[in-house]
This record gives C-alpha cells, structure tokens and sequence, in this order.
C-alpha cells in the first residue's frame, strides 16, 4: 500500500473531534457562515449517508488547524487555548508542561496527513512543519518552560506517556517531516525521553497503544527497546477483544473500541505489523479476534495492495 493513501484513514479517524464541530448547509448554520465548517458539493453517490468525501475531510481539518494556529503568533507560542475556569485543567502550574504536550500532541494528529499531503503548508503566517519541529525540540530543553523530564525510576503512568504515544504515532506517519531533520543528538535526546515512558509501566487498558508505538517507532530507528515489554503488550492488547469487533476497555465498552483499539491496530499493523509478528517469540497462534484477520490479510496481500 502506498502510505499517501493511508492519510484517508488518519482523516476518517478524526471524526470523533469533527463531528462535534461540523455541519451542514442545512444543520445547524447559516448559509455564508465563516465561523461553521460546512460540507460544500456533498457527493452522496460516493458516501450516501453524510456526503463527506476525502477532500471535505482534508478540508475540516485544515478548518480545525486554522482555528488552533489563530493563538499562535510566534513559532515559540504553545498550543494553549481558553479554559472554563475550575473546570479546565491545569489546575496548578506543575500541570503546564503536560498541558502544552497535549496541546501540541493533539494537535499534530490533524496537522499531520494534512503535511503529508503538503510539506510546505502555512497557517497564519506559520509554516506548519517548521512550528511542530520547533516545539518538539522545546521538549527537551531543560531551560525551556514545556521541558519534560524522563520518567522517575519509580514513575508510573501518566498522561506524559499518553502524549509521547501520541508523538510517536505522528512520527511514524511523516519521519521525513518530523524525524529525520533533527540532527543525531536531538534524535538521541528526545529518544530518551520517550522510551523513558515507553518503556515503562501502564495502565490495563488501550493505554498500552501508547507504549508500543513509543517503542515500536524508536526501534525502527536503530535504538535498543525492552522487547519483551513490547510483545507483552502486544498480546495483552489482543486480550481486550470480544466480538463482532468490539473490544472491552476494562472495564468498559466505549467510543476506544473505534478510536483506540481499530484505529490504532490498524496503523500498528501497516507500519510495523509484518516485521513484529515475524520476530515475536510466540507463536502465531496467541493472535486472536479482528486482528488476526488485518494481520494475516496484510501480510497475504501486502504486494497487491
């Protein structure tokens, strides 16, 4: 498969955040409004039930991205927007580092097919890659104000790890934007860090996504990970599954069942599915569920995909 194409699936996994701000023409907007997305030449021969094409999804997101980058002024600016005061977080200023990680991580999930599509893309008079670059290296400045240290020795899971997961999902998707162009040291630096995290402990739900693709991601940059932590994940995460492809967030049945564990299995598979599965130390056979079915179908079709 050509990754370009798999930027329809990064797209469509955005719906959770787009719904919540999208209608259309005849939904909830004005006709002219500048401040609602809107679905302009709905093509409901091609997607009968809402109209939405590949390119309105290119297009709501560039709608959300436009409304992050209208608080950021200077490269340097962090992905910080109005709160409801005592309900928001941070509720004390050793929360502020996570809050911008967080701001940026998130982010990133929609600015990233969007540079995959163009590298060179400007928002209010922001080039994107140059902006999202620049505040990933502010990560690891330990005299900058969004520094975020590595993991205590005794450090459990945290939101930190959420977002480093996050981080190394979009790394994965566009190395050359976000990767590669940082010299040896800052790669160093910032791998630290993350696998400080990543490999680490976590919380028994989808949270382990966040782990495996931490380390999942620096392993195929050359550096050491605990793979035996990584499989273990990856065995666990199977365990959530159920039926008729729902999987049990332990304890609960929730919206993760599309976002994290679809979402998230099917990206895990087309990056790094083929060569895990070949060098794990179990057999094939622990792999169970809808998984094994991507798997499989991935690795059988690969070339006529």
């Amino acid at each position: 498969m050509n990754r370009i194409s798999l930027c329809t699936l990064l797209l469509t996994s955005l719906s959770v955040i787009l719904f919540l701000s999208c209608a259309s023409p005849s939904e909830n907007s004005e006709p002219g409004s500048d401040t609602i997305f809107q679905v302009r030449d709905p093509d409901h021969r091609l997607s009968p039930h809402t109209g939405i094409t590949r390119t309105h999804w290119i297009d709501a997101a560039t709608y959300l991205l436009e409304g992050a980058f209208s608080y950021i002024r200077t490269p340097d600016d962090p992905m910080k927007f109005p709160k409801q005061e005592g309900v928001s977080y941070p509720r004390n200023d050793s929360q502020i580092p996570t809050e911008k990680l967080e701001g940026l991580c998130r982010t990133l999930f929609v600015a990233m097919p969007l540079l995959k599509e163009n590298p060179e893309l400007v928002l209010n008079g922001i080039r994107v890659a140059d902006y999202y670059r620049h505040q990933i290296l502010k990560l690891i400045n330990p005299e900058d104000s969004a520094y975020i240290p590595p993991r205590a020795a005794n450090g459990g899971p945290s939101q930190i790890l959420v977002e480093f997961g996050a981080l190394a999902i979009s790394l994965t998707a566009i190395p050359e934007i976000l990767w590669d162009p940082f010299t040896p040291d800052q790669k160093d630096s910032l791998a630290h860090v993350m696998l400080s995290y990543g490999d680490g402990p976590t919380v028994p739900s989808n949270w382990k996504f966040f782990n495996i693709f931490v380390m999942n991601f620096l392993k195929e940059q050359g550096y050491a990970v605990n793979d035996a932590l990584l499989e273990e994940y990856l065995v666990r995460s199977l365990e959530h599954y159920r039926e008729d492809g729902w999987y049990n967030d332990n304890p609960a049945y929730d919206y993760y069942s599309m976002w994290a564990f679809q979402m998230y299995g099917i990206f895990w598979t087309e990056y790094y599915g083929e060569n895990t599965i070949r060098s794990m130390q179990k057999p094939l056979s622990i792999i169970s569920g809808i998984w094994q079915t991507i798997i499989l179908t991935f690795l059988i079709k690969r070339e006529r995909w």
